[in-house]
């Protein structure tokens, strides 16, 4: 008789050529699936190393470019600059030639000939030789008198009467009138 209890199996013996035969096939599957495993490791990274050197070959044009337009760039300014400093001396030298054109006008346009010797024309009205009195407005209020300050006049509402002039501006407005 024999006992049969659930969950013992029968083990195989250790040494026979059909355990062998698995264990060895158990091993080699092992084997096949690691080696499976790095195969695709291997071309993952075979993958991701060609990626990482059309990412270097991309940078290094995008490098090439750039150092190409700041060369460029670099030309535009020097140029700009070089136009800039032929307009500057163009501008100075042109306002030196202005500033002398306007003094040799000035010079051929002043009046050098006192008034009394001056060609009058006739139809023009001269003020100084024939007598015309040409002054100020302050001039000609002097020469008539001196001007008399007025103080303003406080007025009380509905009062028809001036009222309240200090005594000091009644004083001189009357000793200067009298």
């Amino acid at each position: 008789m024999s006992l049969a209890l659930p969950g013992l199996r029968r083990r195989e013996a250790r040494h026979s050529a059909d355990g062998q035969l698995r264990a060895t096939q158990r091993q080699l599957a092992a084997c096949q699936a690691g080696n499976a495993a790095q195969l695709n490791w291997r071309k993952a990274a075979d993958v991701y190393f060609e990626q990482l050197l059309a990412d270097r070959a991309d940078v290094y044009a995008a490098w090439q470019q750039a150092t190409q337009r700041a060369a460029e760039a670099e030309m535009v300014a020097v140029c700009a600059q070089a136009d800039l400093d032929d307009m500057t001396a163009e501008r100075d030298q042109l306002a030196a030639e202005n500033t002398a054109l306007r003094a040799q006008l000035a010079n051929a346009q002043a009046l050098t000939v006192p008034a009394a010797h001056r060609d009058i024309d006739p139809d023009d009205q001269p003020t100084d030789p024939i007598g015309v009195r040409v002054t100020t407005l302050w001039d000609a209020l002097n020469a008539h008198g001196p001007v008399i300050p007025v103080a303003p006049i406080a007025m009380v509402p509905g009062d028809a009467d001036p009222a309240g002039i200090p005594s000091s501006v009644a004083r001189s407005t009357a000793g200067e009138v009298a």
